[in-house]
């Protein structure tokens, strides 16, 4: 929860099911942090979900995920839900997803998009969620940041039964460094951010722009 109760990070889960491995049901395959974002006047949609690449499309990292079952699944295989989720990460609504996503070709980036764009977006704004806009001003190191998203709490049983939710955060910290191509680096001190904090907007202290996204976390 931000500034005025708004929201900035939404969940996005990853679902599959692979009949010919003989799975009848659908099961979770990840779950990340996204946001909203306005698209440009040439795209047939309004606005855009981003998130990680390897959250919700986990086969086109096999360096991340090298397991072999892992390699027999690939989009038509999957479909992929928004969520909503109150601050003590009990469920507040569920939106569904094309199923169509859409990476970048050399960045850990994706976007996805609303079946129901004019409905879906009318129902998040009535939730306290308003689309976020990008700030494209350069960032200088100790710069204030706050990074928003959703930890995972809760447990994976030995039998693969996944009972973790998404709850909601907002953690702040600073920028600390940039790289010669473009790609910032930031600190949170002694809170580590999650697993499930990936995919989420790195905000500046005006709460509804955008600067970037948590696209991997480092554990020192």
């Amino acid at each position: 929860m931000l500034r005025g109760g708004k929201r900035a990070a939404v969940s996005v889960s990853s679902w599959f099911c692979i009949p010919e491995q003989g799975m009848k049901d659908f099961e979770i395959l990840s779950r990340a942090s996204g946001f909203l974002v306005p698209a440009q006047a040439q795209y047939r949609k309004q606005f855009h979900i981003v998130t990680c690449s390897h959250s919700i499309s986990p086969w086109r990292w096999p360096k991340y995920y090298p397991m072999d079952w892992l390699q027999h699944v690939n989009e038509k295989h999957t479909y992929y839900t928004l969520e909503v989720r109150h601050d003590d990460g009990s469920f507040a609504t569920q939106l569904e997803l094309q199923p169509t996503s859409f990476h970048h070709k050399n960045r850990d980036v994706a976007a996805l998009h609303l079946e129901n764009e004019k409905d879906g977006v009318k129902l998040l704004e009535n939730l306290g969620y308003d689309p976020l806009s990008w700030n494209f001003e350069f960032l200088h190191p100790q710069d204030e940041l706050y990074f928003s998203g959703h930890e995972l709490v809760g447990q994976i049983h030995e039998d693969g039964t996944d009972e973790r939710k998404p709850v909601p955060r907002l953690v702040g910290g600073c920028m600390t460094k940039q790289t010669e191509n473009g790609q910032n680096f930031g600190s949170t001190g002694a809170k580590v951010l999650s697993d499930g904090m990936c995919g989420g907007p790195v905000l500046t202290s005006n709460s509804t722009q955008v600067v970037g996204m948590v696209e991997g976390i480092f554990r020192s």
